[in-house]
């Protein structure tokens, strides 16, 4: 079976349930792509500071919008308020009314490849200059930040800073490390995997990529609910990795982590 189709199994799986650490929300959300900031301190709609680094967050797929909401930039902002620090944009893409295309994979691969573009108009548009930019995606979000960063990289000739990929599912590799090519799309590339039975990516060995393994919680309960997934659970870490600067790797590993 498709990492695609347990998505959507899992998905339906848990409309019933709560997620007590906020990663899943159960309400309404059509966004269809907009570049909101999820900085501590800061409203959704508020313009970035162009003259800092921005970290952007991107979430996965989400086949049920008009029930689930998926709000991992505002957890991803929350952590990184929390750590202290030097100020740095935390931004997200919120594509969460439009991140399904079709029953079939490929259509939304390619539908993800556009919210990459659009992720990429919006970030020049904003001001931000691609050495400043810090591309996180997790799930099918992978290949939104693989693509922002390609085109990032076309439109400026200039690469992102860093990508980090959030154990994209195995059916997507190929997109994201050989066609998009993210090795050769910002200057570090990190990509996290989960093992076992509800993690869906795996080691690629890919030129300009680091894999680094990630061994979370999740095992075979995770595969009837998302919500204790070893892949959702990869998320849940590196935003804990966030708001404490004494945890190994995670997004202590940033080139803008301080």
């Amino acid at each position: 079976m498709s990492a695609h189709a347990l998505l959507l199994m899992a998905v339906a799986a848990v409309a019933g349930s709560l997620d007590k650490t906020g990663f899943v929300e159960f309400q309404a959300d059509p966004s269809p792509g907009l570049l909101i900031n999820t900085t501590a301190g800061m409203r959704p709609f508020d313009p970035p500071d162009p003259t800092r680094p921005a970290v952007i967050m991107i979430h996965g797929l989400n086949p049920t919008p008009w029930l689930v909401r998926i709000p991992e930039a505002e957890r991803l902002g929350e952590a990184v308020g929390r750590r202290g620090g030097p100020p740095i944009n935390v931004l997200g893409w919120d594509w969460n009314g439009d991140t399904y295309a079709s029953v079939r994979m490929k259509p939304n691969q390619a539908h993800a490849v556009d919210h990459g573009r659009m992720l990429a108009r919006a970030i020049l548009a904003a001001g931000i200059p691609p050495e400043h930019v810090h591309l996180i995606g997790h799930s099918t979000g992978a290949i939104v930040a693989a693509s922002a960063a390609r085109a990032l990289q076309e439109a400026t000739g200039r690469p992102v800073a860093q990508v980090t990929l959030l154990d994209p599912a195995t059916p997507y590799h190929d997109l994201v490390f050989n066609r998009i090519a993210v090795g050769r799309q910002a200057r570090v590339v990190h990509h996290f995997w989960a093992p076992g039975p509800s993690g869906f990516s795996q080691p690629v060995g890919s030129p300009g990529v680091t894999d680094i393994r990630v061994d979370v919680p999740g095992g075979w309960y995770g595969l009837v609910n998302l919500l204790q997934s070893s892949h959702l659970n990869t998320a849940r870490w590196y935003v804990a990795t966030a708001g404490d600067p004494t945890m190994p790797g995670g997004f202590n590993a940033s080139v803008f982590a301080r």
